[in-house]
């Protein structure tokens, strides 16, 4: 992967914060923790 490339990669930021990037994890801070009920709301981001 190029430099040039990576510069026109998606990034979604809240606020000062980066909420996703491609190739990397997102923050603590923004995941699901695995025992949370069916029932709580997210958001699903998924590249295509």
């Amino acid at each position: 992967m190029t430099e040039a490339e990576r510069k026109s990669w998606p990034v979604i930021i809240s606020g000062n914060e980066i909420v996703w990037m491609r190739g990397f994890p997102p923050p603590a801070s923004f995941t699901l923790a695995a025992d949370v009920p069916a029932s709580a709301q997210g958001l699903l981001i998924e590249e295509q």
